[in-house]
């Protein structure tokens, strides 16, 4: 998985990159994936869920690490400096048929700069 440059790092690209990183994180066949992460100035707290690929449609958690931390940390970055936005959560959820990421944030507000 790449890592994004918080200078050019875009929604599209985080997409693309939430998509493998669950990929690669559950290991197994899954039917759709949230991916939360509760970020502050100095640190914070990521979090996924998947419905498993199976007639059972289990709800299970998957481990999450710095990469996805520091990536959803970088759009973060980049939002703020791009858009003037900073939020606190943001929950990104994924269908495994399709390429769509929906990734809806919690602001603290619009930065003044």
């Amino acid at each position: 998985m790449m890592s994004p440059d918080r200078n050019d790092f875009t929604v599209t690209e985080a997409s693309h990159l939430l998509r493998d990183y669950v990929d690669e994180a559950v290991g197994a066949p899954w039917e759709e994936a949230l991916v939360v992460a509760e970020l502050s100035d100095d640190s914070g707290l990521t979090y996924g869920r998947y419905l498993a690929g199976s007639e059972n449609h289990e709800l299970l958690c998957f481990d999450t690490d710095y990469r996805l931390y520091f990536m959803m940390d970088a759009l973060r970055q980049a939002m703020r400096d791009k858009i003037g936005v900073t939020w606190r959560r943001a929950m990104a959820s994924l269908t495994a048929s399709d390429d769509l990421v929906t990734i809806t944030f919690d602001y603290y507000g619009t930065t003044t700069e």
